[in-house]
């Protein structure tokens, strides 16, 4: 095969319609608790600086699922450190780096919004500690016009959290355009092993447009719900016990017990578990690892600077759902690939707009 079987091909079917382009790509931490408890909490330029020894060591001894949710010091050490705790594949740079190029437009930074810190502009936001922005990088035409790292390196590999998602529908979008999947094929269709659980009969375009119809969502009140479909996905992902059986679960098992809430393609209820199912469907079409099918068909053909380093649950399943991390400008080409700026981001073949 030609290398060219492989490019990033858009085409009026693909799951390109269904996410909206990234112009502007920005990492923040949530920011909890009152302001007296924010002033205890390590600077978000520490993540920039480096932590210490002590530091690193006492951090690493507290992290979990419930501790990354909460946004504190877990959060700010971990989002940059996600291949020291977690398993991890990492997709090397292919094809030589093409530097995206840059057109500083000042203007942007002086646009104001209201924020929990009060009417700022952007670069006042930025420099304010209490947000705990750490980059924020804006492209526009194929061009970096405003970029800042108050809270971060450069060079430096970030995690992507949930902005990871589109990496699932992308692939599987390829796999339809080569005649791989139907769309309008269920899932128990291509993955004999979830055949007579709730997913069987689930239209693969209802899990892509994330309409499944089961006790899948992620919100505030399902992260708060220990027995979650949502909750023990992350979970498992972390090798921690599911405190209702005191065992240890893989994803694939607990995405088996979601159950059928409505109708599938009645509503849109987002949740990370639905992602994971996308995973799953491309090993089995494929008869590759998740990260393996991502590099031959996307990763290797893009002109990025560094590494995609993609995190792996204790299964060893492509956590694709948000464990992603790279550099920021390495996630903004991804960005690109959504809109007429695309060429700056993959090389050579052709692309159906």
């Amino acid at each position: 095969m030609t290398n060219t079987q492989y490019l990033i091909r858009p085409s009026a079917n693909s799951g390109f319609r269904r996410v909206s382009a990234c112009l502007a790509v920005s990492l923040f931490l949530v920011v909890g608790g009152s302001h007296a408890q924010e002033a205890q909490r390590l600077p978000v330029t520490r993540a920039k600086n480096g932590f210490s020894l002590e530091e690193a060591r006492d951090i690493e001894k507290r992290i979990s699922v419930s501790s990354l949710l909460k946004g504190h010091d877990e959060s700010l050490y971990w989002t940059s450190q996600v291949a020291n705790s977690l398993p991890t594949a990492i997709l090397p740079r292919v094809q030589p780096t093409k530097m995206l190029p840059e057109k500083l437009d000042p203007r942007i930074g002086k646009v104001t919004a209201k924020s929990a810190l009060g009417e700022l502009a952007l670069d006042d936001y930025l420099r304010d500690l209490r947000s705990f922005a750490q980059g924020f990088v804006v492209v526009h035409r194929g061009k970096v016009v405003y970029e800042q790292y108050p809270g971060m390196r450069p060079e430096q590999s970030h995690l992507w959290a949930s902005n990871a998602k589109p990496l699932s529908s992308l692939l599987i979008d390829l796999l339809i355009d080569d005649g791989l999947i139907d769309q309008n094929q269920t899932f128990g269709h291509y993955v004999p092993d979830f055949r007579g659980t709730a997913w069987e009969d689930i239209r693969v375009i209802d899990i892509l447009d994330m309409t499944p119809g089961l006790d899948t969502e992620e919100d505030d009140r399902t992260r708060r719900d220990p027995d979650s479909i949502a909750i023990r996905t992350f979970l498992a992902e972390f090798g921690e016990p599911y405190a209702r059986t005191g065992a240890v679960e893989s994803v694939g098992d607990v995405l088996k017990d979601a159950r059928k809430i409505r109708e599938p393609g009645t509503s849109f209820d987002y949740g990370s578990p639905v992602t994971q199912a996308l995973v799953l469907l491309t090993e089995e079409v494929t008869q590759q690892k998740w990260a393996d099918a991502f590099q031959q068909r996307v990763w290797s053909h893009m002109n990025v600077e560094g590494s995609l380093q993609i995190h792996l649950a204790a299964d060893g399943t492509a956590a694709v759902h948000g464990l992603v991390s790279s550099r920021l400008r390495d996630m903004a080409r991804f960005g690109l690939l959504y809109t007429p700026s695309w060429g700056s981001a993959p090389v050579g073949g052709e692309m159906t707009l």
